[in-house]
């Protein structure tokens, strides 16, 4: 017995020993060992994931993040297996579409009775669910169940103004506690939407222990979620029995609730939550939800929709009433806008008002909802984030807490600055004015709803009720910090870092947030008050100014511009039968940008590929489609190696130029005069007598001496021969044309240092070299050298109007020559790459055209640089990243057309004198300005064919589409794209040689018109043009291809695969019974309105000798059937001589272009728009 005792007391030792050793080997491995040990982290953090369930357990999950990422820098390891990110980079590697990730084992703490969208691990079924449940998030579901939102609303309204203050708080009520009242407010809105009736917390408490159930439950899933083990073994019974039995209540509570209204779907009709669920099938399965998935739904929709908005509406709250400046500016906006509260729903007004929107997303960013970490485990395979390999099983994730405190993307992280999401304003803290960039940089971080494909998907909702919300409260009642009791909701400094900020909302990460306060009190406002404010708003009109410098520099006689702030020139009549529920995407894309992953080993790993950029354009609607298509993808290499590679080794300042192998003089000045030919006079690179004066001293004296002493010349002169070479070439070689002749110019170009004290010619040189680049698809680095340009150009004052009495009147005006060149260019590469430009409008002064002294050809580059000018105003004010107004959009974008008026008219005043003679043909540069014309249309009406497309494209597996209201009021501008682009390719496939081979700007402009009537054509399949225009676009690519043009046979490659993806969406629409959009054309398009200002219908007053006739047309003016052709080149037919200057024009316009007449025209359709159009005719 004793012996045995012995043994047992041996084996128990050998036991426990083994255990400490197996411990203590685990430690040194996970320490020293473990693929992970490199990354910095909390020592415990390395070993154990009982790290993450102490701050789990304690709250304060969110903030030890934070501090680890500030104590340990950017990537911190947070667990065993656990890589914390703090970057945006990192946040779309892990969260965006097509990572190579999951969700991690966290997620099955979640899971009961059946796995939900929200903590579905498998890809593949959350996609199932994700398509079912979009039905209940659609347009025509939010529209039915907004009703129930605002009986909500109401009561909420009611509640927190019951004044009850006593006579001595002069009005005030006594202090709310806000968490609690949002708490109330957003707990019956989705117990309304998801079970067919109110909690009716608002009211009564009766129901609102189940805010207690519900914290306990996202507790003890948090607990659960960050040790496995725990969940695993079922042990959070024992170590947290009161929150594990909270949970059990509460899904006993949901699972009554749920069973109350599925008894009652049979007996009403009433459309919310549970109705689209209880219908939805998956359009490719047919399947449709059981009853547990039916009451997981349900309560991720409670659990999530509730806690998230509260949180979001009280944080609002907080910051508001702390800060003075930013409560009185909302407060102000709403009632501004708003005559009457019950005005405030959801619609364009609610959406415009821009300022309530920057505060919300302000206060998601100084406390989101969810704080901490959405982990994702990495695949087979492995992960690249923020430049790290991860290998396969690892735990990452980008806590949202620490990355909207992260200083990089936002300035002063921890005040509450409102107008760091508005582009233009100024920021209180740093005294800086927000840029565009500052508000892509802060959106490109900024994830209260994550991002990517586990993106919320009631983000819209939750927007409507914040802003219904907060809007109505700002209207009805004045708010203020309580006063005199102590607010649960503020940091103390004698607290934990990070809870030490009196100023900031504290929470407690329970997954989603716990909260208390804000303490706040409220008091009807002033009917006084508002009734003054919409009497000064009623009575504020724009008053004229004093022309800027810029006006001027613009247009000397004072053309509408749309870049202008300066008022319309006439009144628009106001928009018509636009619905105000109607949103539309400008560009229907990732926001604010997308990435994807370069092929090209010499490159970076990553293509950015810019919102408005119509250079990426392809790309993202390609990217699109593929996934909303579910098609695997097979695009082009868009960005993979570069069609003309080139390269260049940089020659010594005191080398001696290299003169073998040069053209005979006559050779070179006939490749000159090619130059000129094929750039015009839009495009003024030379003084063309001092060149070819060098070029002569080069060949008839010493070629050597005359290289090394004017090195910058002859680096010039190489390049005009690239040139000539290029526009010559027919070859379809691997070399770009003329590059054995552009790679000898560019190593010997000097460097920049010395480089920019020869100005002008450096100026020249380094924009010839830019063009040579762009043309050749080489575009960032096309962007570089014109960007270099203009820094010379600046440090000489080419951008200002230089005085001639003191420089002369001959180098003036290179100067000013050579400005708008850069100008067009700088515009037209930076709107091609979606880039900022690189001057400002309202820091140039140089004159565009000098009274008196212009010619035609100055006329027509003043044109273009407008219309370049307006083309990137366009890209930079229309597009944007997310749903814009109907409405909004609407007069946006018919105020363009309106100043795209003046600039018709002033090409029909130089068309009629350039056309006068009976030899004259289109010229090279007007032939240009002409179809920039069109661009600038086509870009401009485009996001309505998006708009449709991503409709169609989220709805197509539905059949639930409404088109009639919104094709209606569109339908003009829609008609007016299209007319456009197919006006673009009949000028560019006009047999008069003129077709550019090298210069890349036909072909941009043949592969835009193409795309938009590829799009056109499969929205609307009934387009009389469509076959047609497909013909003349391939036709036109096809002949650039021939020639020897590989960037051509590039984009006709992406075209093809576009046109390829939009077949099967036509294809899909029909299997599906989709309706079959149809748009009626416009009945005399082509003819003038019957009235307009005295300058504007010209043509319609008859002169003194014209009769009448019995058809009503005037003689001495051409009826529309004996209409006048005006070639666009070659054999031109002559202008009636009877036709007076403007009509002319017109005429001229009408047949390559939309003449001044029909841009007002379509304006005033907009504004009436049964005026000119036919009922829009759809399959009844």
């Amino acid at each position: 017995m004793e012996l045995n005792l012995q043994h047992l007391w041996v084996y128990l030792g050998l036991l426990v020993g083994g255990g400490v050793v197996y411990a203590f080997g685990i430690v040194v491995y996970r320490i020293f060992f473990h693929p992970l040990a490199k990354y910095p982290g909390p020592l415990l953090a390395k070993i154990t994931d009982a790290y993450q369930l102490y701050h789990a357990y304690k709250g304060d999950r969110h903030l030890e993040f934070w501090r680890m990422h500030q104590r340990y820098g950017k990537i911190v390891r947070f667990g065993p297996n656990s890589l914390s990110f703090n970057s945006n980079q990192a946040l779309k590697e892990i969260y965006g579409f097509r990572s190579n990730v999951r969700k991690a084992e966290f997620y099955n703490a979640f899971v009961h009775p059946a796995a939900n969208t929200h903590n579905t691990r498998d890809k593949e079924v959350h996609a199932r669910k994700r398509r079912v449940l979009s039905h209940a998030f659609s347009d025509s579901a939010m529209k039915e169940m907004q009703r129930y939102i605002l009986g909500n609303v109401r009561t909420f309204c009611e509640q927190i103004g019951f004044v009850d203050g006593g006579a001595d708080t002069k009005g005030w009520t006594k202090p709310r506690d806000m968490s609690h009242w949002c708490n109330y407010l957003a707990m019956d809105i989705l117990g309304d939407l998801s079970f067919g009736k109110a909690f009716h917390m608002l009211e009564k408490p009766d129901n609102r222990f189940a805010l207690e159930l519900v914290e306990a439950a996202t507790t003890r899933h948090l607990i659960c979620g960050t040790m496995p083990i725990v969940d695993r073994l079922k042990i959070d019974k024992v170590l947290f029995p009161k929150l594990a039995d909270g949970r059990a209540r509460y899904m006993a509570y949901s699972k009554g609730q749920l069973t109350e209204r599925t008894k009652l779907s049979e007996e009403t009709d009433r459309r919310d939550f549970f109705y689209y669920l209880l219908k939805a099938r998956d359009p490719e399965t047919g399947q449709g939800f059981s009853t547990p998935e039916l009451w997981g739904e349900s309560n991720l929709l409670i659990i999530a929709g509730s806690d998230t908005t509260s949180t979001a509406m009280a944080a609002t709250l907080f910051y508001l009433v702390r800060n003075a400046r930013a409560l009185e500016r909302v407060t102000k906006e709403i009632r501004g806008k708003f005559s009457d509260v019950e005005e405030i729903i959801h619609g364009a007004t609610l959406g415009s008002c821009s300022y309530l929107r920057a505060c919300i997303d302000e206060a998601m960013r100084m406390s989101p909802s969810v704080g901490g970490i959405l982990p994702r485990e990495v695949l087979p395979g492995g992960l690249t984030i923020d430049g790290q390999t991860v290998p396969a099983g690892t735990v990452v994730g980008t806590p949202h807490y620490t990355i909207h405190h992260n200083d990089d993307y936002y300035p002063a992280p921890y005040s509450y600055v409102p107008e760091r999401w508005m582009a233009g304003e100024a920021n209180p803290v740093t005294g800086k004015a927000t840029s565009e960039d500052d508000v892509a940089r802060a959106q490109s971080a900024f994830c209260p709803f994550s991002i990517g494909p586990r993106g919320c998907i009631g983000k819209g909702l939750a927007y409507t009720e914040m802003t219904t919300t907060l809007a109505r409260a700002l209207y009805l009642y004045d708010m203020r910090k309580a006063v005199g009791v102590v607010d649960p909701g503020e940091g103390r400094p004698d607290l934990e870092w990070g809870r030490h900020r009196v100023e900031e909302f504290q929470l407690v990460d329970t997954f989603t947030s716990a909260k208390k306060g804000p303490m706040v009190e409220f008091r009807p406002a002033q009917k006084a008050y508002l009734h003054e404010l919409r009497k000064q708003a009623g009575h504020q009109q724009p008053q004229p100014g004093p022309k800027r410098p810029y006006d001027v520099a613009f247009g000397y006689n004072g053309e509408a511009d749309a870049g202008s702030t300066s008022p319309p020139p006439e009144e628009l009549p106001p928009l018509r039968g636009v619905d105000d529920g109607r949103s539309i995407w400008t560009s229907p894309f990732s926001k604010p940008s997308t990435t994807i992953k370069s092929t090209y080993k010499n490159k970076a790993n990553w293509v950015w590929l810019a919102p408005s950029s119509p250079w990426s354009f392809t790309a993202r609607l390609t990217l699109l489609m593929t996934e909303k298509l579910n098609l695997e993808y097979s695009a082009p290499d868009f960005f993979g190696e570069d069609v003309y590679p080139l390269q260049w080794s940089p020659a010594t300042a005191h080398s001696t130029p290299d003169i073998g192998g040069l053209p005979s003089i006559d050779h070179a000045l006939y490749l000159f005069e090619t130059v000129k030919f094929h750039l015009g006079q839009n495009y003024r690179f030379f003084d063309e007598e001092a060149f070819v004066k060098h070029m002569r001293e080069f060949y008839h004296g010493s070629p050597i001496r005359k290289a090394s002493e004017s090195r910058l010349w002859f680096v010039q002169f190489l390049l005009v021969l690239a040139f000539g070479k290029a526009f010559l070439s027919r070859s379809n070689a691997r070399d770009p044309p003329g590059s054995k002749y552009f790679v000898r110019a560019m190593s010997l170009m000097p460097e920049i240092t010395s480089l920019w004290k020869n100005s002008i010619m450096a100026i020249e040189v380094l924009a010839l070299a830019g063009l040579y680049l762009y043309s050749i698809d080489q575009r960032e680095s096309a962007h570089v050298y014109v960007g270099q340009a203009i820094r010379v150009a600046q440090l000489e004052g080419l951008h200002t109007q230089l005085p001639e009495d003191e420089l002369g009147v001959d180098i003036v005006v290179r100067c000013r020559n050579l400005w708008w060149t850069l100008y067009v260019m700088d515009r037209h590469f930076s709107s091609s790459l979606g880039l900022p430009m690189s001057t400002q409008d309202s820091d140039i002064t140089a004159l565009i055209n000098t009274p008196g002294t212009s010619s035609q050809q100055d006329s027509l580059l003043g044109l273009q640089v407008r219309l370049s000018r307006l083309l990137s105003f366009i890209i930079r004010t229309i597009y944007k990243t997310e749903q814009t107004q109907l409405g909004d959009f609407l007069e946006a974008t018919r105020s363009i057309l309106h100043s795209m008026v003046a600039h018709a008219r002033e090409m029909e005043r130089t068309t009629y004198i350039n056309f006068q003679s009976s030899v004259d043909a289109i010229s090279k540069e007007a032939r240009h300005i002409t179809l920039l014309y069109h661009q600038c249309v086509i870009v401009a009406t485009r996001p309505l064919l998006l708009s449709v497309l991503k409709e169609r494209l989220e709805k197509i597996d539905r059949g639930e589409e409404d088109w009639r209201s919104f094709i209606e009021i569109t339908q003009p501008l829609i008609s007016t794209g299209i007319k456009s682009a197919v006006m673009t390719l009949q000028i560019l496939s006009t047999d008069d040689g003129l077709l550019e081979l090298f210069l890349p700007f036909d072909l941009e402009f043949a592969y835009a018109a193409a795309v938009h009537l590829a799009m056109a054509n499969a929205l609307f399949p009934n387009l009389d043009d469509g076959p047609t225009s497909s013909k003349e676009a391939h036709a036109i690519l096809d002949e650039m291809v021939f020639k020897g043009n590989r960037v051509a046979a590039m984009r006709k490659s992406e075209l093809a695969h576009l046109e390829t993806l939009f077949g099967e969406l036509s294809k899909r629409a029909e299997r599906r019974g989709l309706q079959t959009l149809t748009l009626s054309l416009p009945a005399g398009s082509d003819m003038a309105p019957e009235t307009h200002d005295d300058n504007s219908n010209a043509a319609n007053h008859s002169n003194d000798n014209d009769v009448g006739t019995e058809d009503g047309s005037r003689e001495g003016y051409a009826s529309h059937s004996d209409r006048i052709a005006v070639s666009v080149a070659g054999d031109a037919q002559p202008l009636a001589p009877q036709l007076p200057p403007e009509a002319a024009g017109n005429e001229y316009l009408g047949n390559i272009g939309i003449s001044s007449y029909e841009f007002l025209s379509i304006v005033d359709q907009m504004g009436d728009p049964e005026g000119c159009y036919d009922e829009l005719s759809l399959p009844q």
